[in-house]
């Protein structure tokens, strides 16, 4: 009976032992084994190289019983393939897919821009899990991977039991719930903290000068009373600190758990030396905040000798369970119109635009310019829906809450942690009664018009020289660059100055004003001019090419028509 036994439990160790020895973890580093992986590429893709392009229906690379294969392209979208810096394998459409016998989970590394999805198992915050043994991703945008870790063998995990993401901010348009608390800032600076495609950017250097300041970016209370094994994900870069123990003294990382003190958090990874590489920090808060609620701040401070820049993005909590997040609800300052928004003279957070009879001018994209009146301002990256909502043209009315700047002379207004589409009713007109009207003015008044959307007349010309390739209006000695697509400029005055009347939008840069053309916005004798051949007094009209040649049928080009030069 107890040989029974033993040899009973003996059984059940070498099954457990099979069990754990089968499964394994494969992992496939793009970034260090892309010469490896895909050899028969010559080379790596560039700005000036496609060496590195997928071209062929399917690539494919094997390590240790795991295969990736990337497909080709979709029609029209850019080429998948390995890039010339990290990270490596870049690609933009089509599929990507993972075999192998029984994957119980595949991890992502990437750098940010990450847009799959799959319908087998469970892909959640950049990890699948399920059991199959092939996985396919389609790619529905730019994605970059560096790495993945692929499990083979064991059991299927629960979805239930896996970290996930439970508050996070990007940084990279704004603050979001997180605020700014200026512990003290010189008489020599408007701010300490902006948020752009770097993150959140702190910085008390201004005009080759180092300013005195102390500054916290702090999260909101994150409540973690049902969740567990929380964890810490952000990147920073530090440069321009005298040094980067300096900069271990000025940038640090706060922590503030239920009701205790701030105190600095342990186990920040900071780079070896000052740059702007972004090093990689996962810290373990599960001994401090599981089940707790949690405050995470980021204290910059600075002096005359020496004020660093510091760059985060973006900030995660993650962990098993859930968490709610009690944002401080700091009262808005309200605006009462656009007039009013445009007469601040410094920046300021958290405002609340109200927009009565306003008028979309331009959406070009990224810029959204909006009048209300007589007083124009820019939607900088407002991001969706109300990106696709503000059509040309459209109508809005309603109450908006976000940051307001002044960027280059150029009123903006940026979303927040508070901004909601849904406050705005927007309207898109009809017909063409109802576009907005351009405003009548002269290059010298421009800087009255800035975010509007004007009309003016003036010469055109060409500067190529030293390689440039830039358009300008010109009126009385006073110049203005202008910003198109170029090819309807290229035809108006490569071989002289035209006069023109342009229809745009007045933007600025660091050194004035721009004007922003809308479509179809050039108006000239030349443009005007579409088929000399279908008019009635065709026998009438004298054509010359520009060599003196008299010519007949008109072909696109420039030609001097009854001694006028016209473009056809």
């Amino acid at each position: 009976m107890k040989k029974t036994l033993r040899f009973s439990l003996l059984s059940m160790l070498f099954m457990l032992c099979g069990t754990m020895m089968a499964q394994t973890v494969v992992t496939i580093d793009f970034d260090n084994d892309y010469q490896t992986l895909f050899p028969t590429l010559p080379g790596v893709s560039s700005s000036s190289s496609s060496d590195g392009d997928f071209t062929t229906a399917t690539t494919s690379a094997a390590v240790q019983g795991v295969t990736v294969t990337v497909s080709e392209k979709a029609s029209g979208s850019n080429n998948n393939r390995i890039w010339s810096s990290s990270p490596r394998l870049r690609m933009y459409s089509g599929t990507f897919t993972v075999s192998g016998k029984d994957i119980t989970e595949i991890v992502f590394t990437d750098n940010g821009k990450f847009n799959m999805s799959t319908e087998t198992g469970t892909l959640t915050d950049k990890t699948w899990i399920g059991k199959a043994d092939e996985v396919v991703f389609n790619i529905g945008g730019n994605t970059q991977l560096k790495k993945i870790e692929v499990t083979l063998g064991g059991e299927e995990i629960d979805p239930s039991q896996l970290a996930k993401v439970l508050y996070t901010e990007a940084f990279t348009q704004n603050q979001g719930k997180f605020t700014i608390d200026n512990k003290f800032l010189h008489d020599s600076l408007e701010y300490v903290w902006k948020f752009n495609s770097y993150g959140a950017v702190a910085s008390a250097y201004l005009k080759n000068t180092c300013y005195d300041s102390e500054s916290w970016l702090v999260s909101p209370i994150i409540d973690l009373t049902n969740a567990t094994e929380v964890s810490l994900e952000f990147t920073h870069a530090i440069n321009n600190f005298a040094s980067i123990d300096d900069a271990k003294t000025k940038a640090i990382v706060m922590v503030k758990v239920d009701n205790g003190n701030w105190v600095p958090l342990n186990g920040v990874t900071y780079p070896e030396a000052l740059g702007w590489t972004f090093i990689e920090n996962k810290i373990d808060l599960s001994a401090i905040a599981d089940g707790k609620k949690l405050q995470v701040a980021f204290k910059y401070t600075s002096d005359d000798e020496s004020a660093g820049t510091w760059e985060i993005k973006p900030f995660t909590i993650k962990g098993k369970g859930e968490a709610t997040i009690e944002a401080e609800e700091v009262p808005p300052t309200p605006v009462a119109s656009v007039a009013d928004l445009v007469q601040l003279t410094a920046n300021t957070a958290n405002i609340e635009l109200t927009l009565a009879g306003a008028q979309v001018v331009l959406n070009d994209g990224n810029n959204i310019y909006v009048r209300e009146g007589n007083a124009a301002f820019c939607l900088y990256k407002i991001g969706d829906p109300l990106s696709k909502s503000l059509v040309n043209n459209a109508k809005v009315d309603g109450k908006l809450r976000g940051d307001f700047e002044w960027y280059n002379k150029m009123p903006e207004f940026k979303s927040n942690g508070y901004t909601d589409a849904a406050t705005l009713n927007v309207v898109a007109v009809e017909t063409e009664e109802e576009h907005a009207k351009p405003v009548a003015t002269t290059l010298a008044e421009v800087g009255k018009h800035v975010c509007d959307l004007v009309t003016l007349k003036a010469n055109l010309s060409r500067d190529t020289t030293g390689g440039n390739n830039t358009y300008y209006l010109e009126q009385e000695n006073t110049k203005l660059v202008v910003v198109n697509n170029g090819k309807n400029l290229k035809a108006l005055c490569d071989s002289d100055v035209v006069d023109v009347t342009v229809i745009g939008v007045v933007t600025t840069t660091k050194d004035g004003y721009q004007l922003k053309l809308t479509k179809n916005a050039i108006d000239n004798e030349a443009a005007n001019v579409r088929n000399i051949e279908a008019t009635e007094n065709k026998q009438a009209t004298v054509v010359y090419n520009l060599a003196g040649q008299r010519v007949n049928a008109l072909r696109k080009g420039l030609y001097i028509i009854n001694g006028k030069k016209v473009v056809k």
